[in-house]
């Protein structure tokens, strides 16, 4: 029986798809066990709060800095797939360090996985808007396989942390991000180098710096866009200052990325009848009368 080369491309492309969906839920899975409980997490350590925010503050503005430089190495050597597989095992690898009693090693691990994982949410989402085209399923549909993790990774993360150490978060880590790895390993070279434009870097950014419009989208984007670091940091600990345990965080984690889902599935059609300016007009204010209910 012959197979064209349509069919065998085909079949790949649904694998990619699978993997795809495969490395946001367990991309998810990763940060719904570590993120919430990184405060936790340095407290046991020996940290005061103040101490593990820092460390967190700094990382994520070193990470802002960084990841503009990333994306242009991406778009211009067409390395999305290894920059992909560096933000799982980078982070991974350096997890096994948050056990240090030195601020300088935690403060120096965190900000170099936290660069390393920021890049993962455009470089992902670049193959999720590809394929979303070519199998006519949304984007959101599979972006949503990230909030399931993350909600059901941030559960077993209470009963984990509960059960055993908040210490022995690293366990979960590496082995989750294995099976990450190997989803990124399953996807194709979407990328490819783009060395036609010449343009320095900073030039470019001038040239989107001088349209207001666009410059006032990303000051919006970026206000609340930091809210979710806090959130995810400190939520835990907030948690537990009022009287609750671990699992119950768990549990408050689990509610709160399962609303993402919904919101996921329904958005394009959201965007269809309302356009993109007033699906993000209305999501928000949404999200400001989310943070005051916290």
């Amino acid at each position: 029986m012959n197979v064209s080369g349509k069919e065998i491309q085909l079949h790949r492309s649904k694998h990619g798809l699978m993997n795809l969906r495969g490395f946001y839920l367990f991309s998810g899975l990763i940060w719904g066990f570590l993120g919430p409980y990184m405060v936790s997490w340095f407290v046991s350590d020996g940290m005061q709060t103040k101490e593990a925010g820092l460390i967190i503050a700094v990382a994520t503005l070193v990470a802002l800095i960084f990841q503009p430089v990333l994306g242009v190495a991406v778009d211009r050597y067409g390395i999305g797939k290894f920059v992909l597989l560096l933000s799982v095992a980078v982070p991974a690898v350096l997890s096994l360090f948050y056990n240090s009693r030195s601020f300088l090693i935690l403060l120096f691990a965190y900000s170099l996985a936290t660069i390393f994982k920021n890049i993962q949410a455009p470089v992902s989402d670049s193959y999720a808007i590809s394929m979303s085209g070519r199998f006519s399923v949304s984007y959101g549909q599979i972006r949503s396989f990230a909030s399931f993790g993350m909600a059901f990774g941030g559960f077993l993360g209470g009963l984990f942390v509960s059960g055993f150490s908040v210490q022995r978060l690293w366990v979960p880590t590496v082995l989750l991000s294995a099976v990450c790895f190997l989803n990124v390993l399953g996807l194709s070279d979407e990328g490819k180098a783009n060395k036609t434009s010449s343009a320095p870097f900073f030039k470019d950014v001038s040239l989107i710096l001088k349209n207001r419009k666009f410059l006032f989208f990303l000051i919006g984007c970026l206000f609340v866009n930091q809210t979710l670091p806090a959130f995810d940091s400190y939520f835990v600990v907030t948690f537990e200052s009022i009287g609750g345990s671990f699992s119950m965080a768990g549990v408050g984690l689990l509610l709160a990325s399962l609303t993402n889902i919904p919101a996921m599935l329904i958005a394009s059609r959201v965007i269809k009848r309302i356009g993109l300016e007033g699906t993000l007009i209305l999501a928000h204010p949404s999200t400001c009368c989310a943070g005051l209910c916290r």
